[in-house]
């Protein structure tokens, strides 16, 4: 880190660590080790009360980020979702938040350089996603249930030739599945590290599948996640072995007095 904010205090961006650090066991429980890929969820609204803390803990380009950002709330959102993805990569990787080097690439996916580990971050309408990956590329997408309701008129946007023929009886049901396939496709494009530089028409995203990896020759697969009554979220792993750990962070215990 390279400045704090004047609002925190290093005891304090401490213990913020130690909490989460603590519930983050918790949602991944029965192992010693961390498992070769997980992703955890979680709601901004229980950890709001440590917003200057999650803004002291993050690195400055975040912090620049995050004040780019021109709503309060919006800005609050981007602190706390860096503050979750920095401190789930430090549990991971046994690193304190501040020696963590957490950097975006020219696409601007993140990247752990000096350390085995890949990850990817979403965050949408109060709830943030980090997926961390010990077996290659990894990408995750979470955005809000409402965002169904715009997807049908950009049905021409998002699916390939084969997708809108598979959607065209979805009637009232089609903004719901737009948006399934709108997360997959963004977990799978953040995984191949291309981002927005392909089109989704591009690409294929059916549910549950396993597909090639662009330029690899191994396979990735994409699954749908339990993301609670108002977001959707997919994953997409390699996870050749054991299958992904995905858990929803519980709120930190009340402060005591």
């Amino acid at each position: 880190m390279s400045s704090q904010d004047p609002h925190a205090c290093p005891a304090s961006v401490d213990a913020l660590f130690a909490d989460f650090s603590a519930c983050l066991r918790a949602a991944l429980p029965g192992t010693p080790r961390w498992p070769a890929t997980f992703a955890v969820l979680l709601e901004c609204d229980a950890w709001i009360d440590r917003l200057a803390d999650a803004r002291a803990l993050i690195g400055e380009a975040e912090r620049e980020r995050v004040d780019r950002q021109r709503r309060p709330g919006d800005r609050d959102m981007h602190a706390l979702a860096y503050a979750f993805h920095r401190m789930t990569a430090a549990c991971a990787t046994g690193l304190q938040p501040s020696r963590l080097a957490l950097v975006r690439d020219a696409m601007g996916c993140p990247r752990l350089p000096g350390t085995p580990w890949h990850t990817s971050l979403s965050h949408a309408d109060g709830a943030v996603a980090v997926a961390l990956s010990l077996d290659g590329p990894v990408g995750i997408d979470l955005e809000a249930r409402a965002k169904a309701a715009m997807l049908p008129e950009l049905v021409d946007s998002v699916c390939t030739a084969s997708e809108r023929r598979r959607l065209a009886g979805e009637g009232t049901g089609l903004g719901a599945s737009l948006l399934e396939l709108w997360v997959r496709k963004e977990a799978l494009l953040k995984a191949t590290g291309q981002g927005m530089s392909l089109e989704m028409t591009a690409i294929d995203a059916p549910p549950d599948a396993w597909l090639p990896l662009p330029g690899d020759g191994r396979e990735i697969r994409i699954r749908m996640l339990e993301a609670g009554p108002a977001h959707v979220a997919a994953l997409a792993s390699l996870a050749p072995g054991e299958p992904p750990v995905i858990a929803w962070l519980a709120p930190p215990a009340p402060a005591r007095g």
